[in-house]
């Protein structure tokens, strides 16, 4: 909007999950936390399985019917394509439907830490849409609790905002508008010179990017934690003592948490949290979901 508000009264959340499978326990941990979505959005669930021959796909034609089956889903809910490119077919499914949302587990974002850590950095990266990513101590959020939205001091992170809005008007909840800022003393001037965080009051900040969020009917606030660490820790900290739903993140945003994809720092946020995140692209021209 032209007077710089975020309206998310546009934006609209998935009406299909997809979720990836593998055959592992790993990779069904995204199975309860794509049941809540679909619950709390009343969307549909569907299963994909992306096998390297016949002989696997036939063998994972057998694993979803029984995945499927505990879930009572129908026979066409489940989908086992043959190709060698796992993420490629994860990201080509998902692409031919706008209200897909891909939620997988993240097997720690390690592309040593198994198969679908791998496929999970890529899909995460080239989809080009929001992808929701359960980590290994992450399940459903706490009922009733905020979707955070996680802004760094750069404009380019606020990109999380308006799909952030939209998942708050679709659970029912609040939305609270968290930095993570390193405590250090004002210069001259009134600068902060800090390795994560705001260079300006951080309060200020976040009470004035929560200002600019238009969401009918949403409550919504700010929060800024101070934490001489990391964004990590400040985030731990916080969901230590706020019930939380999901937290949603940008996957390049200008500090701390622009490394969610691709740094160990940030593979430590989605290895030790223990609710779902959000990774929303910063791809011009995308509409996120």
């Amino acid at each position: 909007m032209s007077d710089g508000t975020t309206d998310s009264s546009d934006d609209a959340v998935a009406e299909v999950i997809l979720v990836p499978l593998d055959g592992t326990d790993l990779a069904e941990r995204a199975l309860p936390v794509a049941r809540w979505a679909t619950a709390a959005l009343g969307a549909q669930l569907e299963l994909l399985a992306v096998a390297v021959d016949d002989d696997e796909a036939r063998t994972f034609v057998g694993y979803l019917d029984a995945v499927g089956g505990r879930l009572d889903l129908s026979p066409a809910a489940t989908h086992v394509p043959v190709d060698p490119d796992a993420a490629e077919t994860i990201r080509r499914t998902a692409a031919s439907s706008p209200a897909t949302l891909v939620c997988l587990a993240s097997h720690g974002w390690s592309r040593t830490g198994g198969p679908l850590g791998s496929v999970a950095t890529v899909v995460a990266a080239g989809l080009g849409r929001p992808v929701l990513v359960v980590g290994p101590d992450a399940g459903p959020g706490a009922p009733g609790g905020a979707v955070v939205a996680c802004v760094d001091g750069g404009p380019a992170s606020e990109a999380v905002l308006a799909p952030a809005a939209a998942w708050a008007r679709a659970l029912g909840a609040p939305l609270l508008v968290a930095n993570v800022y390193e405590p250090v003393p004002v210069t001259e001037g009134g600068n902060y010179h800090r390795r994560h965080g705001p260079e300006a009051d951080a309060d200020a900040y976040v009470a004035e990017v929560a200002g600019r969020v238009d969401a009918p009917g949403v409550d919504v606030s700010g929060v800024a934690v101070a934490d001489p660490i990391s964004p990590v820790d400040g985030l731990l900290t916080l969901l230590a003592g706020t019930a939380v739903q999901m937290l949603v993140v940008s996957t390049h945003a200008r500090t701390g948490l622009s490394r969610l994809l691709l740094g160990s720092e940030a593979a430590r946020i989605v290895h030790r949290l223990p609710v779902p995140v959000l990774t929303v692209p910063l791809s011009p021209g995308v509409a996120p979901l």
